[in-house]
């Protein structure tokens, strides 16, 4: 049977770079980054790019140098997604079994799809307590398409998904998206004493159109 692997990842952030993989869960990290999520309230001037950040816990000057990744997310419908693209998907792994009714075997597949994530630079975040209870897990890999694109597959597993799904994708961005009043997830590490400024590694400028929870799940954000 061709059981999914199952990687554990030590961050619980929600933008990281991936390696190809089957099936992720999430394991602990000795110091996990900063994650503030917040609205760009002015750009900075300076010598060193940033902005200041309005979070919940006040507010924080970012800033970002020119190893910082910075990506838009956008929300596409799953029928529009092209084969070949990373994709990430937090849902449970149906074993293959036997039905006694039809007398078929049933092959294993991905369902009760939560999230779904395409785009590189994505890291799952750790699983909640009730994600774990829930039997569900992150699934990575690469989206096929067969069957005149009717079929959809995570590598060689069939995805359970709903053409019209709306799912994330994960874009590229400059600088320039980084404008005063969007929102944004910021990763990165406490800069100097005192904790007066985080030095971003990644910034992702979030969107609208997805569920609240789904979208909490794709943060690391969920309880």
């Amino acid at each position: 049977m061709r059981l999914a692997r199952t990687l554990l990842f030590a961050a619980t952030c929600a933008l990281l770079p991936l390696a190809s993989a089957r099936s992720v869960a999430a394991a602990g990290a000795s110091e996990p980054p900063v994650r503030r999520i917040g609205r760009i309230a002015r750009v900075l001037d300076g010598p060193e790019p940033g902005f200041e950040l309005r979070a919940a816990r006040g507010r924080i000057a970012v800033l970002r140098s020119s190893e910082t990744r910075i990506v838009e997310h956008r929300v596409q419908r799953m029928d529009r997604i092209e084969a070949g693209r990373p994709i990430h998907v937090l849902a449970r792994h149906q074993e293959e079994q036997f039905d006694p009714n039809s007398q078929r075997t049933i092959p294993e597949a991905i369902t009760n799809v939560i999230a779904v994530v395409v785009g590189e630079g994505f890291e799952p975040p750790a699983l909640t307590e009730r994600q774990r209870k829930s039997r569900l897990q992150w699934f990575s890999g690469t989206l096929h398409l067969e069957a005149g694109g009717h079929l959809r597959k995570l590598d060689e597993l069939p995805l359970r998904v709903g053409p019209a799904r709306p799912v994330l994708v994960l874009v590229p961005a400059q600088p320039a998206a980084l404008r005063r009043g969007k929102t944004v997830l910021v990763e990165g590490r406490w800069s100097g004493k005192g904790q007066r400024a985080l030095q971003a590694r990644r910034i992702a400028v979030l969107t609208k159109g997805l569920a609240a929870k789904e979208y909490a799940a794709i943060l690391g954000t969920a309880r």
